[in-house]
């Protein structure tokens, strides 16, 4: 129950969340310590945290060790982040142009 919750309030989900949700995610978080008790909430909450820490630092391990094990896919990878970014930031900069146009 907390997982999704504290992804949402710590803004790693992976894509934009709006302020309501996040501020919703905190109202929750509160009332669900409210109900189990600080010490435990706590307790879980930093569970949750390391679990997740830990991933993170398993991916990156991995990509580093395939980095030096297969340099090609690594190029490849890089390859297509670099072209997602690149999208990304253009699609950005078309919503900001549109919205001056539209003022």
């Amino acid at each position: 129950m907390l997982f999704p919750l504290y992804k949402v309030c710590e803004g790693f989900t992976g894509r934009v969340i709006s302020d309501d949700m996040k501020q919703l995610a905190q109202e929750v978080c509160e009332s669900i310590r409210d109900i189990l008790g600080m010490q435990n909430f706590v307790q879980i909450y930093s569970q949750i945290k390391k679990l997740l820490k830990g991933k993170r630092d398993k991916r990156k391990h991995e990509e580093k060790v395939m980095a030096v094990v297969d340099p090609m896919k690594n190029a490849k990878r890089k390859l297509r982040i670099a072209a997602k970014h690149r999208a990304n930031k253009k699609r950005k900069i078309m919503t900001m142009k549109m919205g001056k146009w539209m003022r």
